[in-house]
């Protein structure tokens, strides 16, 4: 390996670091160390969304309104 593989490397790492802290994310959700329940990006799926053991689980927000627009539409 090269020295520029290294460099290479170390600016990755760098800028991945940078990205992270000015977008001000959390450690604890990278590591899914948090509780969905009150959490401010998750929202209890509702009976009408969810069938078996699905019932009473969390879904992210965006992810929640993707599914109601598609059974809107579909």
């Amino acid at each position: 390996m090269t020295v520029s593989y290294f460099k290479y490397i170390f600016l990755l790492s760098l800028f991945i670091s940078l990205t992270l802290h000015a977008q001000s994310v959390e450690k604890t959700y990278l590591l899914g160390k948090f509780d969905p329940a009150t959490h401010p990006q998750f929202s209890k799926l509702d009976d009408a969304h969810t069938s078996g053991s699905a019932r009473g689980k969390y879904l992210r927000n965006g992810n929640l309104r993707s599914v109601c627009k598609n059974e809107r539409s579909g």
